[in-house]
């Protein structure tokens, strides 16, 4: 409860004062013998006597509410706290209400740290290189080895081979026929006649070449990673597309591309599976929270009136002090939620009188009757009620004098006005507290 208390004595008369934040109506009512004054809803001044008869006016500063508690989470780089990074927390007061936790404001940071990486899984790997005739490839080819590698150098070794395939040529095309003879060169002189027989004449010259018979078509291979599940595999790898530009099908003959319709084999080579990485270490358990005490609010002037849709005033006498859960507007006569979650509600107001033959007391929330809140009576004295209720941030509650009778009731007959008045001799005139469930 926000405020301050003394006394003073005067002869055998010791008298009591209590400062609140605001000064309503009847504050002037309840202690006309000690204020002196009540200009404005910051500050309230009295007469004192002090020890040679002297009087003196001396006037009080009201303070502040209670402050709003803050959290704020960032990214945590690694470093000597946390290895390899991590999240930090700091929490603090808002001292400048600015909604902010400033890094002034800081009380207190803890760090929950990132585990340790785990290993990687090593990756598949395939060569190729040419192969002469023989018995793998009658015309030559390619060879296509494969395998995981296992030592992670980026380059497949002989021990890391798990399988080999062949990509062959196909066979040489048919030779192209021979060129027509060429024409007969001129007959040289007749020589001399010998003794014997004449020296050979020279050879005619070569006739043009026949034209060139069809090429073989090149063999194509192609490769396609995935990722996930695909045949034998569970973890990715590569799919080795292998075929012939022959144009078969759809596909288009030399044209340098391995068509869907030219491939006729594909093997797919598995990625190795990794082994499971360490288990980071378990992070440090945070401290256990704590639910913030009740609010409450207090109404105990003289008779204060309740007018129909107006809500019950607690700003005339001793009042709650705002937490961590609920701020009061005592200009409003209002409690605006700050934490969200379940809340227990009690509340209770002492009647002196009322017109009408009944009268209803509820909880508003953001304007509207809350469900099970509303309690209707035809008797003086006490009523009260007590609801649960799952309240959001910025909700905003009142306790209204709420028109609506309660079945079985008869209609509350006013004229124009219907009113029930509170009375705070002996006891409170009116009380609510709020209470966040855990």
């Amino acid at each position: 409860m926000r405020g301050w208390a003394r006394s003073l004595r005067t002869g055998d008369v010791t008298m009591h004062e209590k400062t609140l934040r605001y000064c309503g109506a009847l504050g002037g009512l309840l202690v006309p013998l000690i204020l002196q004054s009540c200009r404005d809803g910051n500050r309230v001044c009295e007469v004192t006597l002090d020890e040679d008869g002297v009087t003196h006016q001396v006037c009080y500063q009201i303070g502040d509410f209670g402050k709003s508690t803050l959290a704020q989470e960032t990214p945590q780089a690694p470093d000597e706290t946390c290895p390899y990074g991590g999240k930090r927390i700091d929490t603090g007061f808002d001292d400048n209400d600015n909604g902010i936790l400033d890094p002034n404001e800081v009380d207190l940071t803890a760090n929950i740290c990132d585990g340790v990486p785990g290993a990687s899984g090593a990756s598949a790997l395939t060569a190729m290189s040419p192969e002469g005739p023989g018995a793998a490839c009658e015309h030559g080819g390619v060879r296509v080895d494969y395998g995981v590698d296992g030592n992670a150098d980026a380059a497949l070794s002989e021990d890391e081979i798990s399988g080999t395939q062949y990509v062959c040529h196909g066979a040489p095309g048919p030779a192209g026929q021979d060129g027509g003879t060429g024409p007969a060169g001129p007959t040289g002189p007749t020589g001399p006649a010998g003794d014997g027989e004449g020296a050979q004449g020279p050879v005619g010259a070569t006739g043009p070449a026949g034209d060139a018979g069809p090429s073989g078509h090149d063999a194509l291979i192609e490769t396609e990673g995935f990722l996930g599940s695909r045949g034998p595999c569970t973890n990715g790898g590569v799919t080795l597309l292998i075929g012939v530009d022959d144009g078969d099908g759809d596909g288009v003959a030399d044209d340098g591309l391995l068509d869907a319709d030219e491939v006729e084999t594909a093997e797919n080579v598995c990625n190795a599976v990794g082994e499971t990485g360490a288990t980071g270490a378990t992070g440090a358990t945070g401290a256990t929270g704590t639910v913030a005490p009740p609010f409450q609010a207090f109404q105990n002037a003289a008779a204060v009136s309740v007018f129909d849709g107006n809500p019950v005033p607690f700003s005339t006498s001793s009042v709650g002090v705002s937490t961590a859960d609920i701020v009061p507007d005592y200009i409003t006569e209002s409690f605006a939620v700050v934490t969200p979650g379940n809340y227990q509600i009690d509340w209770a107001v002492n009647v002196l009188s009322f017109t009408g033959l009944n009268y209803s007391v509820a909880l508003e929330v953001g304007g509207s009757v809350a469900a099970g809140s509303r309690v209707t009576s035809s008797s003086e004295g006490e009523t009260s009620g007590s609801v649960n209720l799952t309240l959001d941030t910025a909700d905003v509650i009142r306790l209204v004098n709420d028109t609506t009778p309660a079945v079985g009731f008869a209609p509350i007959e006013t004229s124009g006005v219907n009113s029930f008045l509170i009375y705070g001799t002996p006891s409170l005139g009116a009380m609510i507290r709020f209470q966040r469930l855990p």
